[in-house]
């Protein structure tokens, strides 16, 4: 994510999240080893701070909507839940949390 004139990075580590800023001369770990929720809110407040845009508007129209048939596709290749109902925001948190587990696992 943008933030002024470097970026906040959210990494897995293990089974936690590090919040980095970075920008071409700085890196400042913003949040370190914290469930994903406090590691994002972490960022956000840092964006906050920054004065440029948030992370992840929780209330977003989109989040609403049902899941589109990729998501629910992928899902499906992650072998995770796709039942009717799920929305799009749910879909959507359920695959960062696959792929972030899948990229520190190497698979």
């Amino acid at each position: 994510m943008p933030c002024g004139a470097g970026q906040i990075l959210l990494q897995p580590e293990h089974e936690a999240w590090t919040a980095t800023y970075r920008d071409r001369d700085t890196t400042i770990v913003v949040a370190a080893r914290l469930p994903l929720d406090y590691a994002q809110g972490a960022a956000e407040d840092y964006v906050r701070r920054a004065g440029t845009q948030t992370l992840v508007d929780p209330h977003a129209a989109w989040r609403a909507r049902p899941a589109s048939d990729r998501q629910r596709h992928a899902l499906r290749r992650f072998r995770l839940s796709a039942e009717q109902g799920l929305t799009a925001g749910e879909a959507s948190d359920r695959l960062a949390r696959a792929i972030a587990l899948a990229r520190e696992s190497g698979a």
